[in-house]
C-alpha cells in the first residue's frame, strides 16, 4: 500500500477502472451468482453498469479533494519556505 497521497490516489484510480473494465467488457456466465440474482445477464449487466456510475461522482469527487488538498498544501510549503 503507497504511503503517499498521491501514490494512493494512484492506485484507487487504478482499481476503479480495472473494475469498470470487468464490469463493461467481462464474459458473465449463465450460473453466475449475480445472474441468479437478477434473473438474466442483461439485468445482471445492467446492474454492475449501475453499480460503476454510482460510484463514478463519489470517486471522482475524493480524487479532486485529494489533490485540491495536496496543491494546497504544496502553495503553503512554498509560502512558508521563504
Amino acid at each position: 500500500m503507497p504511503r503517499s497521497v498521491t501514490g494512493q490516489a494512484v492506485l484507487a484510480t487504478a482499481l476503479y477502472a480495472l473494475l469498470v473494465l470487468v464490469v463493461l467488457y467481462a464474459p458473465i456466465g449463465a450460473d453466475a451468482p449475480v445472474v441468479k440474482l437478477f434473473g438474466s445477464r442483461a439485468a445482471a449487466r445492467q446492474a454492475l453498469t449501475a453499480f460503476v456510475h454510482l460510484l463514478f461522482w463519489p470517486f471522482a469527487a475524493i480524487l479532486a479533494i485529494t489533490a485540491a488538498r495536496a496543491c494546497v498544501q504544496f502553495g503553503l510549503d512554498k509560502l512558508l519556505d521563504r
